[in-house]
C-alpha cells in the first residue's frame, strides 16, 4: 500500500520483499523462521519513502511502486518486465527516475501486474513493462512472443485527451474528454468489456447498452 500525505510525502507499508516499498526493511524469515518483530515494524508499519523532494502523485502496480515528485517519475520495486521503466530489467529497492518522462507533467499513474501506464498533463498516454498480451497497447508485432516487453516508456497511439486510467493485472482502461472509454490488452473472460473474450492489442472503444444516455466520469 501506498499513501500520499499533504505535505508531499509518501508512505508504504504491507510485504516488501523485491523492494517495492521503497525503503530499507529487513527480511522477513531469518534461518528459516519468520522474524516477526522484522515484519510489523519494517513492512507493516507505514513508514516514509525518501524520495528526494515532494511527491504529488503516486501509484502502484502488483510489485513495485510509482511516484511522480519533483525530480522526475520514480519507480522501484520487481522489474522482471521492465515496468519500471528506468531501461533495465534489475530490480530496485530504492526509487530510481523512469527514462523520458524526468520532465513530464504527470496527471495519474498506475500499474498492472507487470506493467506501468502513465496519464500527462497533455492527456497523452505513456506506458512500460510487459508486453504479450497487448497491454502496452503498441500493436500486435510488440507483443508477438511471449515475455516481450518494453524498458522505458512509450506513447500509447491513438489515445488523445484522456482524462482517467486504470490498469488490470494485464489490462488497462482510459477515459477521454469525450467521455469514451477505450480498453486493451488481456481479454480472457471478457475483461475488456468488448463482447469478445479475445486480447487486444491496442485501445478499442466500448459501447455501453444500457437504458438512456450514460455519462463516465472514472475508470
Amino acid at each position: 500500500n501506498a499513501a500520499l500525505t499533504v505535505d508531499g510525502s509518501c508512505l508504504t507499508w504491507g510485504l516488501g520483499e523485491v523492494g517495492q516499498l521503497g525503503r530499507p526493511v529487513r527480511d522477513v524469515k531469518v534461518n528459516d523462521e519468520y522474524d516477526f518483530d522484522a515484519i510489523n515494524q519494517d513492512h507493516l508499519t507505514p513508514q516514509a519513502v525518501e524520495l528526494g523532494g515532494k511527491a504529488k502523485v503516486i501509484g502502484c502496480g502488483a510489485y513495485h511502486l510509482l511516484a511522480a515528485t519533483e525530480l522526475g517519475l520514480l519507480s522501484c520495486g520487481l522489474n522482471n518486465y521492465g515496468q519500471l521503466g528506468d531501461g533495465t530489467t534489475t530490480d530496485r529497492t530504492r526509487p530510481v527516475l523512469v527514462k523520458g518522462l524526468e520532465h513530464a507533467s504527470v496527471a495519474q499513474i498506475c500499474g498492472g501486474e507487470h506493467h506501468s501506464l502513465c496519464l500527462l498533463g497533455d492527456g497523452s498516454v505513456q506506458a512500460w513493462g510487459r508486453a504479450d498480451y497487448g497491454q502496452l497497447g503498441g500493436g500486435k508485432s510488440e507483443a508477438s512472443k511471449a515475455g516481450s516487453l518494453r524498458e522505458a516508456p512509450g506513447a500509447v497511439p491513438d489515445l488523445n485527451s484522456v482524462t482517467s486510467i486504470a490498469c488490470g493485472d494485464h489490462h488497462n482502461l482510459a477515459l477521454d474528454d469525450t467521455g469514451a472509454v477505450r480498453a486493451w490488452g488481456y481479454g480472457d473472460m471478457n475483461a475488456l468489456g468488448l463482447g469478445k473474450a479475445r486480447d487486444e492489442f491496442a485501445p478499442k472503444a466500448l459501447a455501453f447498452d444500457v437504458q438512456g444516455s450514460v455519462t463516465i466520469t472514472q475508470v
